[in-house]
């Protein structure tokens, strides 16, 4: 009992002892909120971003937001996206969110429902950007920024041109470590994210049989001879990324696996291999009834959203807890999990309206009975179209 109650006191301890540390050496993450006050022109939304930690800037005017500066580790950006695309109209003003993760060297901005990616997920390397604190602020102005809140703390209520933060270097590496310690432990009470995504190369050169590559709780890949010919350069970079919700925007529906794997190499626009690589995911185990799809995200075609689609993937179920991914292109892939649960749900409804119809001569049950019979129909077409696919190996 007693040594159970030290353990206890000991965990807690490091509990303590892994939020101060985190607490005081690097505020690492900015949340940046407000309301866009903006005229009745079309709205854009103004990109200006490089390698640095000199600062960023986030200022509005009567119809366009901006974002620029140097905090990026990896990530260069510089757009200008016309918002009506996202379906922002200027009649009201627009609130927003801008989101920085150092150690993923990734920065998104909510606006309008909608969630854009600035900067994709990534692994920083060595030095980032951190400590990103409030500087000097623009005068007031009849257009731009009202409300502006830091992780939820008023900044002024007033209407400002525009805000500045500061930022400064930090080391990356050791912060990812102290963070997955952090996370690893409190993952034993909640599923946390993990803050850093982990980069390998894989030496391409020499290998007429391909390259394979795989580590303690990563997905094993593997990528064909074909793509040493196709590319330039001898290395690919493989990225596991983990626990990302970025991911998982606009798929509340489905599920993702924890597990994106994204492979590049470095600018090279590879695809249309004829020998696939191969992507074997580990996970908890899936019931049959839930239909597992290979998908990829091509952040050339679709950059400032994550845009699941099963182009290019083929699905190969190896059991219950293992996903086999064949793929003829190279980006980011992980594994869609759609649930089943609404045709047993449609099959209930049927069998409800079945017993009421007995029991009742109300007109409209006949009605009724027939719209769960054909909502039925279309779910068990999608569920027996997805299992087809998963048992027999083909493209879904």
């Amino acid at each position: 009992m007693e040594a159970r109650l030290m353990n206890h006191l000991k965990n807690m301890l490091l509990f303590i002892l892994l939020l101060s540390s985190g607490s005081c050496q690097n505020d690492l993450f900015l949340e940046f909120c407000g309301t866009w006050r903006h005229g009745r022109n079309p709205m854009s939304l103004n990109i200006n971003l490089s390698t640095g930690c000199s600062g960023v800037y986030v200022s509005a005017n009567e119809s366009s937001l901006s974002v620029i500066g140097k905090i990026t580790s990896q990530c260069t950006n510089f757009d200008v996206i016309p918002l009506n695309k996202y379906g922002l109209e200027s009649e009201e003003d627009s609130d927003f969110c801008l989101h920085w993760q150092p150690l993923l060297d990734q920065l998104t901005l909510q606006i309008g429902g909608e969630n854009i990616i600035l900067c994709s997920p990534a692994s920083p390397g060595n030095s980032c950007c951190t400590d990103l604190t409030h500087g000097s602020n623009d005068p007031e102005a009849t257009y731009g920024i009202v409300n502006a809140k830091i992780r939820n703390d008023l900044v002024t209520d007033k209407t400002v041109a525009g805000y500045n933060f500061e930022g400064r270097h930090a080391n990356c590496k050791l912060l990812c470590e102290q963070q997955v310690d952090r996370s690893s432990y409190m993952m034993r009470y909640q599923n946390s994210e993990l803050p850093c995504s982990r980069k390998y190369e894989l030496d391409l050169d020499n290998k007429s049989s391909g390259s394979s590559f795989q580590s303690e709780n990563t997905p094993y890949v593997f990528i064909p001879p074909d793509v040493k010919p196709a590319a330039k350069v001898s290395k690919a970079a493989i990225t596991f990324h983990k626990n990302n919700s970025v991911f998982q925007e606009g798929y509340d529906e489905v599920r993702l696996l924890n597990d994106v794997v994204e492979i590049t190499v470095e600018n090279e626009i590879i695809s249309g291999l004829s020998d696939p690589i191969k992507i074997c995911f580990k996970h908890d185990a899936i019931a049959k009834n839930h239909a597992r799809t290979c998908v990829s995200w091509d952040t050339r075609r679709d950059p400032w959203q994550v845009k699941w689609v099963r182009d290019g993937c083929e699905t190969r179920i190896r059991g219950d807890e293992d996903t086999e991914c064949l793929c003829n292109h190279l980006t980011y892939f992980t594994v869609l999990v759609n649930s089943s649960e609404t045709v047993t749900r449609t099959v209930a409804l049927i069998v409800f309206f079945c017993r009421k119809k007995k029991r009742s001569k109300e007109q409209s049950i006949p009605i009724h009975l027939g719209l769960a019979v054909s909502l039925a129909s279309l779910s068990l077409l999608f569920f027996f179209t997805g299992v087809l696919a998963n048992v027999g190996g083909e493209s879904v």
